[in-house]
């Protein structure tokens, strides 16, 4: 039987680490496929915009928590826009 010789042992530590890194890194993926988190579509309420609306106005009306900046930022990040709303546009609101 030929014995296994280390000629360089700080690259046999350096691909040790790597690849036990990398094997932690695929498992821990692997585990977590099935727990993405997204948003229920229950959890949202159509809402149409009417002439003179803003983002901040809907958000009024919408408002049960009594901080209104927190929900026009939910707003906008739900629906992907700026402030720029449209007369008609379909919009999301958190519930």
């Amino acid at each position: 039987m030929k014995k296994i010789v280390i000629r360089n042992k700080f690259r046999f530590i350096c691909f040790l680490l790597v690849s036990f890194t990398l094997i932690s890194l695929i498992g821990v993926s692997i585990f977590n496929l099935g727990k993405v988190y997204g948003q229920d579509p229950a959890d949202f309420e159509t809402h149409f915009v009417a002439p003179g609306e803003t983002v901040w106005s809907i958000a009024e009306q919408y408002n049960k928590d009594g901080d209104i900046r927190s929900l026009v930022y939910e707003i906008q990040k739900i629906n992907n826009s700026s402030s720029c709303l449209y007369v008609g546009q379909q919009i999301k609101v958190p519930v």
